[in-house]
C-alpha cells in the first residue's frame, strides 16, 4: 500500500507541476494517478474518492481532446483553448451542483454497509474534485480556486485515515496550486 502511496504522490506531483505549465503532457499523467489512487482510496475507506478516479480517468480523455481543440464549446465553437473566466451564471452553477453532488454523496457514504471512514470529507472532496477536473479541461483560471479549497481538506482526511504520503502530496499540491493560480491568472489577464 505505502508504494502505491508514494507512486501516486509523485505522478501527481508531476502532473500539477505540468498543469501548473499548462502542458498537455499532463493529461497523460492524469490517466496514471488514479490507477494508483483507485487502490489507496479504496483499502483507506474512502470510497467517494476512490470512485472519482474513475472519473479523473474519464475526465483526462475528455480534456485531452478538450486541450486539442477536436471537442470544441458548443457555444462559442471558434473559442480558442486560451484559459478563460467563469461567468458570475457559471459560478452560480457550480456552486449549486457542488453542494448537491457534495450532499447526496454524503448521505450515500454514510448508508454504505461497512462505512466510509469520513462520509462529509470524502462527499466534500470529492464533489469539489469533479467540477475542478471539469473547469481544467475547459481551462478556467478559477479552476486553482477549488484546488487551493480542496487540497488543505484532503490532507485533513488523509491523516484522519493514516494515509501520510498521500496527505504530504497534497500538502505540496496545494503549495504548487498557489504558483499555478498565479501563472493561470497572469496568462488569462495577459490575453483579455
Amino acid at each position: 500500500m505505502l508504494a502505491l502511496e508514494i507512486i501516486g504522490s509523485l505522478l501527481g506531483v508531476v502532473y500539477v507541476y505540468l498543469e501548473w505549465h499548462e502542458r498537455q503532457a499532463m493529461w497523460l499523467f492524469g490517466l496514471l494517478m488514479p490507477i494508483a489512487y483507485l487502490i489507496v482510496f479504496f483499502k483507506g475507506g474512502l470510497y467517494a474518492n476512490a470512485s472519482i478516479q474513475l472519473y479523473y480517468i474519464i475526465a483526462s480523455f475528455y480534456g485531452i481532446l478538450v486541450w486539442r481543440g477536436v471537442i470544441k464549446d458548443r457555444h462559442n465553437p471558434e473559442a480558442t483553448t486560451s484559459i478563460k473566466s467563469l461567468t458570475p451564471v457559471q459560478w452560480l452553477w457550480l456552486v449549486i451542483v457542488i453542494v448537491a453532488l457534495a450532499g447526496v454523496m454524503t448521505l450515500l457514504l454514510s448508508h454504505i454497509p461497512g462505512e466510509s471512514n469520513h462520509p462529509f470529507l470524502d462527499g466534500f472532496t470529492s464533489s469539489l474534485n469533479m467540477v475542478g477536473m471539469w473547469m481544467l479541461a475547459k481551462k478556467y483560471y478559477q479552476q486553482w480556486y477549488i484546488w487551493l479549497i480542496v487540497n488543505p481538506v484532503t490532507v485533513v482526511m488523509c491523516i484522519l485515515s493514516q494515509m501520510y504520503v498521500v496527505a504530504a502530496f497534497y500538502a505540496v499540491s496545494f503549495v504548487m496550486s498557489i504558483m499555478g493560480y498565479r501563472a493561470w491568472l497572469k496568462k488569462y489577464r495577459s490575453n483579455v
